[in-house]
């Protein structure tokens, strides 16, 4: 009817806040007049909440070293927020590398980076960053030409003669980037003490304590009477 009829002029809204930045409720409320002076009211409730994290100002990519190479200091990041409000940054470094130098965790080994970004609304997002040490890089033997040939005595048909030890000499004669000279293992074959009457080829192999290899030949020419 006429007398509901509704003035349009009279139309206005009114917002209620209740919360902060991080949770808001919003009373918005419309409101009307009709031609008779009374009020028509319709309140709508619309709920603001932060839910979306801080993102970071860049991003660490993982890394891989060797064991000569320099571990470099954490990097300096700090974070933004959408919302207003200070973003908190936080660092912790694990290193897992291994205690005992005679083995391989304590040359190839991770350390673990993390950061951590939580903003005043308890939203929050990580960063790893993973530097991984490789000792890949195989010890090094070096040894003059002519150590690698030796003439045993000329000897009688049927004579045996017992293969020297070489390991200690030779170890005398490795190199390795990583390794304590106390933790490189070597082995010969054949071992020291077999017997042998013909000429032989004697290999001793050296192993750092990564499982890296180098080898060398020494040729035991057994010289028999007739050479």
């Amino acid at each position: 009817s006429s007398e509901n009829k509704l003035v349009m002029d009279s139309y206005t809204t009114t917002d209620r806040y209740e919360g902060d930045s991080c949770m808001m409720d919003i009373y918005r409320t419309y409101s009307m007049f009709d031609v008779r002076g009374r009020e028509y009211t319709c309140v709508d409730v619309m709920t603001v909440k932060d839910t979306i994290a801080p993102i970071f100002s860049r991003y660490l990519k993982d890394t891989l070293l060797t064991c000569k190479d320099t571990i470099f200091d954490p990097a300096t990041v700090f974070a933004i927020d959408n919302c207003e409000g200070e973003v908190k940054v936080t660092f912790t470094e694990t290193n897992k590398r291994g205690s005992d130098p005679n083995e391989a965790d304590y040359f190839s080994y991770d350390i673990e980076r993390l950061y951590e970004a939580v903003d005043r609304c308890g939203n929050n997002t990580s960063m790893r960053q993973a530097l991984m040490i490789r000792d890949t890089t195989p010890p090094v033997i070096t040894v003059a030409n002519n150590w690698r040939d030796t003439s045993l005595p000329k000897s009688l048909k049927g004579c045996l003669y017992a293969v020297p030890d070489y390991t200690e000499e030779v170890l005398m004669m490795v190199e390795d980037d990583c390794s304590e000279p106390t933790s490189i293992r070597i082995s010969q074959n054949p071992p020291a003490g077999t017997l042998i009457e013909i000429s032989t080829n004697v290999w001793i192999y050296v192993k750092d304590a990564s499982g890296n290899m180098d080898s060398v030949a020494k040729y035991l020419r057994v010289q028999m009477r007739h050479e």
